[in-house]
């Protein structure tokens, strides 16, 4: 008895875990997984069905697979109607919460313009799902109820068409992009492939400088938050030494002769789209300051297959900016001591 009672039991959860999955859309519209992640998204920023919805409702999510989500939310009736933005905090050590609320009206005429927006874009016309292929990035779902019709569309990590044309929409009258684009990654390609970034080089200054440690010269990266925003950074991009193997990894430097020609980079390479994100990252506040990336000033130029009694300019160029350049006469690859240096 006692057996059946817990299997009764078990299949209970699991009947409601599933219900829960799936209460924000109707069955089979998306595969267990997808729903799955679409849910718990919802779940916590706007746990709203809006098949079930008792006014006029759009609402736009952009799910991001590893940083924060947000939503974006207008619903009317004939007296009244108002927008909601709802956006996550960085999920750090498997902590989710609402970061950022608010809920202001918004204009009749906003949302026709909306409206007519959905028409012109035939977006109940539109299947909602395509294939799609990525190594990281978000979907995009727009979910409409009006005048009882429930309608959603997915598309994945859109940079063009009738979605984006949408979702930018929203994000403009909602009068938060700057708020979303700081959480937002942008794909693009790096010496090693794709990389991925969750901050925006114009909030960062990145200041070479050369330090006496120990009577060895050392080369530091000093990293400035110039931005009102919280802004968040992979730690491996602030990090060029393999603390057991003591290689150099990534050309993120450039050392440059006298003759203005480039010297070629001969170090570890490191995959930077293969780190995880979320648990190796720096959160630096406003005006926040951070000293990251010690290495021997020899042992850099050595990778870089400089010559004693020469003379190069040192700058870093790698994901977060290009800093200003640092000249120096490299006398002696043994004695650091000698190193003459003169910052520009």
């Amino acid at each position: 008895m006692k057996r059946l009672m817990l299997i009764f039991s078990m299949l209970l959860i699991s009947l409601n875990v599933y219900s829960k999955d799936l209460k924000f859309f109707p069955e089979g519209t998306f595969g267990e997984i997808m729903t799955k992640h679409y849910s718990d998204v919802l779940n916590l920023l706007d746990p709203v069905c809006l098949m079930d919805a008792e006014c006029n409702t759009i609402r736009f999510s952009c799910m991001e697979s590893m940083t924060r989500s947000y939503v974006i939310k207008i619903t009317w009736t004939d007296d009244d109607a108002n927008l909601e933005v709802f956006v996550e905090s960085f999920p750090n050590q498997k902590e989710h919460k609402i970061a950022f609320y608010k809920k202001e009206p918004v204009q009749k005429k906003e949302i026709d313009d909306f409206l007519k927006a959905l028409k012109k874009k035939k977006f109940y016309e539109k299947p909602t799902e395509e294939k799609s292929n990525g190594c990281d990035g978000c979907d995009w779902l727009m979910e409409t109820n009006i005048d009882g019709s429930y309608k959603v569309v997915c598309r994945w990590s859109p940079t063009s068409g009738f979605m984006y044309e949408l979702g930018n929409i929203l994000i403009d009258l909602s009068g938060e992009r700057e708020r979303f684009e700081m959480r937002q990654r942008k794909s693009r390609d790096w010496i090693t492939g794709p990389y991925t970034e969750i901050f925006d080089k114009e909030d960062i200054r990145v200041f070479p400088c050369i330090r006496d440690v120990d009577g060895k010269l050392k080369f530091f990266l000093e990293c400035f938050n110039v931005s009102e925003n919280e802004i968040v950074i992979p730690r491996f991009y602030l990090s060029f030494v393999e603390e057991k193997s003591k290689l150099l990894k990534n050309d993120w430097f450039s050392v440059m002769d006298e003759n203005g020609g480039f010297l070629k980079y001969n170090g570890l390479v490191l995959k930077v789209a293969e780190r995880n994100l979320e648990s190796d990252v720096v959160c630096l506040k406003p005006r926040e300051y951070l000293k990251t990336a010690e290495i021997d000033v020899s042992y850099l130029l050595n990778k870089y297959g400089a010559q004693p009694s020469q003379k190069y300019y040192i700058f870093y160029n790698g994901p977060l900016g290009e800093s200003r350049p640092i000249f120096m006469e490299y006398i002696n690859d043994i004695d650091s001591s000698q190193y003459k240096l003169q910052r520009k």
